[in-house]
């Protein structure tokens, strides 16, 4: 699910770029905060195995 919303994130990205610089900076913002999440949650996957 996580790196189906990161694919629709970058989709997005491309999708606003060049048409609205707010829309663009949310979307990165978006992208950033879902691959934190993933690194945090292999960190973690590897940390309880």
């Amino acid at each position: 699910m996580r790196i189906h919303a990161l694919n629709l994130y970058k989709e997005l990205l491309s999708t606003v770029v060049d048409e609205s610089v707010y829309l663009e900076e949310y979307t990165r913002g978006l992208i950033g905060q879902e691959e934190k999440h993933q690194l945090e949650l292999r960190k973690m996957l590897k940390d309880f195995s």
